[in-house]
């Protein structure tokens, strides 16, 4: 059958799964229907022959697009999913996520990817085993109610009522289309807006839990998910097996999931839940397993989790990083510092633009530290992306990374974002945050924990304090602009799939600690939105759809509505003071936060 219509893109994580491999790569052309197919195959450290079963398929009519790739490790399935993503062609249409202990049936394939329609983000085919039998696929978000019911009944009451479970039971719910919660991550198919928007999957689930986690921001980004009973997969079962610490994980996974979005109580009663469920079949070695884990949270880091080899990458590094300085002598030591431990970072350069400093920031940043080569500009006048300019205008390498002076960034983050840019998968990339929010006020701390749970907040390269692009990248823009704020305009340079959160060391960001402070630094974002532009690739208002996702992702919590509702205030108390400012006539200038330095 020759290929015809939009570029389908599969991804299969694989784990000592050379048994099960080439059955399902080849169904694939079959279910595919006539679709082009990209197939990566992202393995997780196998020591048996699933590389061998993979060669043996190349040249396989419909698969001449076949890739292995070793992931470097055992990063589990959403890792390895992540992996594959890097690598999706950019005129992939859709993204068909499937186990390898599967076959696709016939056409299946190319339904799921005829369903990403009218709002359909994620949708998933019917799961059956050898003999016919049905696999239980569709889910609904975690209750007490629900939790209780599976714990006490399992699959031994299927006609029960629907609160009264987490799993949809009844034959007639797998006869008919769709939309549902979540389904199980063993096959499903995304479009590459929905990836897009959404992002990379939640690497912190090693296993179980990432698929609810994913579907839940698929919805909270204003997608359906559908179950579409034309696709159907076969699952010919046992790829990865299982054993008392997985089933200690999966019990873990869904605590951590629940507590993200429900109040401390409410989480303290669905762990009692599963306590008692474990407990009562305690004479499995799997409950026996979960209930020291459920029992003991400090014992949930000894869990299975990602593995990586740690070779020494002490290869010369290539690039630039670029700190804006204006009076920061209280906090540049710092962040130099943390550059320059293990070894710091031979081969990159390193320009403290200090602009219209009077505080020694000059003095501090000029200080020698043994493996980093800093050079110190001192500028007249104060301004941040003046300051950014004129340290690209010293002929500096790529990739260039742009840092805040108050951040913390290891060498490790460093490295990392460099590679990924190096590689070419991505444009412009970051490694992940975390907030220091300790000595912040409530308020202040509320912003931030409802910002944390915006998917496509915490995705963003703006926020963070560091971005990172590459030469290609950084040729999407001129100058700087003057009169908005760096991060965001560079945010909107790239589309979704040109960015990258990188596995690393996270940047930790220090807060403002008084709101108004806050307020002031929110200033600056508004720049971009208050003027007359035109669109740029991946540009999203944060007065509309962000919002919006801002509330359905804190809805499931009053806790969390309220963390949601001091959000939105304090972003309106920046609006208006921006809008006053401009009345004003105020000039544009570094609205920055000093109650953190």
């Amino acid at each position: 059958m020759s290929a015809e219509g939009p570029l389908l893109c599969v991804i299969t994580v694989t784990y000592n799964s050379a048994g099960e491999i080439g059955g399902l790569l080849r169904s694939l052309p079959d279910a595919a229907f006539g679709l082009p197919l990209q197939v990566l195959i992202v393995d997780n450290g196998s020591t048996d022959d699933t590389r061998a079963a993979v060669a043996a398929l190349h040249g396989t009519p419909g698969l001449d697009r076949l890739t292995f790739l070793d992931s470097g490790g055992n990063l589990g399935y959403a890792g390895g999913v992540n992996v594959g993503l890097t690598h999706v062609d950019p005129t992939a249409s859709a993204i068909a996520i499937l186990n390898p202990d599967l076959v696709a049936r016939p056409g299946s394939l190319r339904a799921l990817a005829d369903a990403l329609v009218d709002g359909v983000g994620l949708a998933a085919p019917r799961i059956v085993g050898p003999d016919g039998h049905l696999f239980h696929s569709l889910r609904k978000d975690a209750d007490l109610l629900g939790t209780l019911g599976e714990a006490l009944f399992g699959g031994k009451w299927a006609s029960r009522p629907v609160a009264w479970g987490d799993t949809l039971r009844a034959a007639s719910d797998y006869e008919t289309p769709r939309d549902v919660d979540w389904v199980s991550g063993a096959a499903l198919a995304v479009s590459r807006e929905c990836w897009e928007r959404v992002g990379r999957w939640d690497e912190s689930y090693f296993l179980y839990s990432e698929e609810t986690e994913y579907a839940r921001r698929v919805r909270q980004a204003g997608f359906r998910v559908r179950f579409v009973p034309a696709a159907e997969v076969v699952h010919v079962g046992g790829a990865s097996g299982s054993s008392p610490a997985q089933v200690a994980l999966e019990a873990v996974n869904r605590v951590r999931d629940f507590e993200t979005h429900h109040t401390p109580g409410g989480a303290l009663a669905f762990r009692g839940i599963l306590i008692a469920q474990h407990t009562a079949r305690a004479f499995k070695p799997g409950s026996r397993a979960a209930l020291r884990a459920l029992l003991d949270r400090s014992s949930w880091g000894s869990l299975p989790h990602a593995t990586r080899p740690a070779p020494i990458d002490d290869s010369p590094l290539t690039g630039a990083i670029i700190i804006p300085a204006h009076n920061e002598a209280g906090v540049i030591g710092r962040l130099l510092d943390g550059l320059a431990a293990d070894g710091g970072l031979p081969g990159m350069d390193v320009v403290v633009a200090c602009n219209g400093c009077t505080d020694g920031t000059e003095e501090v940043a000029a200080r020698h530290r043994p493996g980093l080569d800093v050079r110190v500009l001192d500028l007249p006048v104060a301004s941040k992306q003046a300051a950014m300019n004129a340290a690209e205008e010293q002929g500096l390498a790529f990739p260039r990374l742009y840092l805040d002076a108050d951040v913390e960034v290891s060498p490790a983050a460093v490295r990392a974002v460099v590679r990924a840019l190096e590689s070419g998968r991505v444009l412009a990339a970051r490694p992940p945050l975390e907030y220091a929010t300790a000595e912040a006020s409530g308020l202040v701390r509320a912003f931030y924990r409802a910002r944390s749970r915006t998917p496509s907040l915490v995705s963003a390269l703006w926020g963070a304090g560091f971005f990172a692009v590459s030469e290609a990248g950084r040729a999407r823009w001129d100058r700087f602009p003057t009169d908005e704020a760096d991060d965001l305009f560079v945010e909107t340079m790239f589309a979704g799939h040109e960015k990258a959160i990188v596995a690393a060391d996270p940047v930790r960001v220090h807060v403002p600690r008084t709101t108004r402070a806050l307020v002031r630094t929110l200033k600056r974002v508004y720049r971009r939105e208050d003027a007359d532009a035109t669109p740029r690739p991946g540009e999203r208002s944060a007065s509309g759809s962000t919002l919006v996702e801002l509330l359905r992702s804190n809805a499931p919590s009053p806790f969390a509505i309220a963390d949601a509702l001091a959000y939105i205030a304090i972003v309106i108390a920046a609006r208006v003071a921006r809008r006053l400012d401009d009345r004003a006539g105020s000039t544009a200038r570094w609205e920055r936060d000093d109650t953190s330095r």
